[in-house]
């Protein structure tokens, strides 16, 4: 939301599924480093602010 995309459009820069996408915010399904790479790359931000907050 920070960075004013929508899902499709997150999902289509991180070459992922809509519905993959939307299993990761819901917190159902377990990512891996591949995908959260493809995430951190679509967003262009910091590791660390990918994933703070994690415990």
């Amino acid at each position: 939301m920070e960075k004013g995309m929508t899902q499709e459009l997150l999902a289509e820069m991180a070459n992922v599924d809509i519905r993959s996408l939307q299993r990761v915010e819901a917190g159902t399904w377990n990512l891996t480093v591949d995908y959260l790479g493809r995430f951190q790359s679509a967003l262009r931000c910091r590791w660390k602010d990918l994933i703070s907050g994690l415990d």
